[in-house]
């Protein structure tokens, strides 16, 4: 009997059919990799939270923003939080040895005079500044595992919410004495020269560490650290760069830095939505729209600790 073909029309049919059964599964298939690559990012920033509570527990505050011998002028490169953490992020970097780090941190608390040696050891041995720590890294960032912004240290996309005033960000001026604050800075937000810079209200600053207590809002609604994205050239795991950087480690959610909108504030490349992790040690994702106006905007209150104005979880 002879066997009949496909005619035109038929194939034109079926052709149709598959395409939109494509059509119909891809956004579905691009969604699910979407949703898995951000729950990653979110258990990433949990694993962050245990780090630093269980570094609480050690020490009786978080980990500083970052370490510094001179907070004045230009000053030299500074140890992070990141690397103060690291003894306690578990068995992902079990093969290194963080024993010199350990030391450090228990020296710093007696003196900051230790802080130098961290950055320039006596072997000039700079590799694990240059090392890539997956667990400082968004899975959807395609930026490298090394920062050439920033002299090829290694890349992270988690920052310290630094509170809602700004980071200093080239100042060219001197910083207030014991502060993280730029006289310009503040002339921006209507001081005067001779105004008393407002101390920082976030999770992170300079040569201290934060201690629950602080935190009068409440840990559940105020944020510990963010996501930053790599159009934003991210920032380095080690430390600042210099007091021209400090950028690299901590991040403002000023009324200057809206999220997914400016180059250094908090970003990400999950659409619509940016990963932090709250006080209390959970993650959230949280919508780019959320309010940043001056006077009345939720993430300004999401980041500071003690503003008195604490917001809810069911309100971002």
């Amino acid at each position: 009997m002879r066997r009949r073909g496909f005619t035109m029309i038929e194939l034109l049919t079926a052709s149709a059919v598959v395409v939109l059964l494509l059509s119909t599964l891809l956004p579905a298939v691009q969604r699910a990799r979407d949703d898995a690559r951000k729950n990653l990012c979110r258990q990433h920033l949990k694993v962050l939270g245990l780090a630093l509570h269980n570094y609480h527990d050690v020490y009786m505050m978080f980990a500083p923003g970052w370490f510094t011998r001179r907070p004045e002028g230009a000053g030299h490169a500074a140890t992070g939080w990141q690397v103060s953490i690291l003894p306690y992020i578990g068995n992902g970097l079990k093969n290194h040895d963080w024993s010199s780090i350990e030391s450090f941190d228990s020296e710093l608390h007696q003196s900051l005079e230790s802080v130098h040696g961290v950055y320039e050891p006596a072997s000039g041995d700079t590799s694990l500044l240059k090392t890539s720590i997956s667990l400082y890294r968004c899975p959807v960032d395609a930026m490298d595992a090394t920062n050439p912004f920033r002299g090829g240290w290694g890349t992270s996309n988690y920052s310290g919410n630094y509170g809602s005033i700004p980071v200093p960000r080239w100042a060219q001026t001197d910083f207030w004495p014991g502060q993280v604050a730029a006289r310009t800075d503040f002339q921006r937000l209507g001081a005067n020269e001779g105004t008393q810079p407002v101390v920082p209200n976030g999770m992170f600053v300079v040569n201290r560490g934060v201690r629950i207590r602080d935190v009068t809002d409440g840990t559940s609604n105020t944020l510990l650290v963010g996501e930053r994205g790599v159009f934003s050239q991210g920032g380095i795991w080690p430390g600042p760069r210099s007091n021209f950087h400090e950028n690299d480690v901590v991040t403002d959610a000023s009324q200057f830095t809206r999220l997914n909108l400016s180059v250094t504030g908090f970003s990400s490349r999950h659409p619509g939505i940016v990963n932090f992790l709250t006080a209390d040690g959970a993650a959230h994702s949280i919508s780019d729209g959320i309010d940043s106006s001056h006077g009345t905007a939720l993430l300004q209150r999401l980041a500071a600790r003690n503003d008195g104005n604490p917001i809810h979880s069911g309100e971002f």
